[in-house]
């Protein structure tokens, strides 16, 4: 996975792990990035895998669904507390 460094996108990447991230208009690294994943069919493999494992235990639905519901607990329990 190649990002660009905008908005949240870059937080769902392990630099040079899982994926890269580039900077909003940098073509060069774009293309230096995109020419070792074309060029290296291993290590394109390899990430491609830490990604899928990254995504199966962080960012599936059940599991943002169940960080989302902890907020909400968090919240709840804080205003709870100052309701006393």
């Amino acid at each position: 996975v190649i990002v660009s460094d905008v908005g949240g996108a870059s937080e769902a990447i392990v630099e040079g792990i899982t994926g890269y991230t580039v900077a909003r208009g940098d073509v060069n690294t774009l293309h230096q990035r995109l020419l070792q994943l074309v060029l290296d069919q291993q290590f394109r493999a390899k990430m491609g895998a830490a990604g899928r494992k990254r995504y199966e235990t962080e960012y599936t639905f059940e599991k943002m669904f169940e960080k989302t519901f902890q907020v909400y607990e968090q919240v709840l329990a804080e205003n709870t507390k100052h309701d006393d």
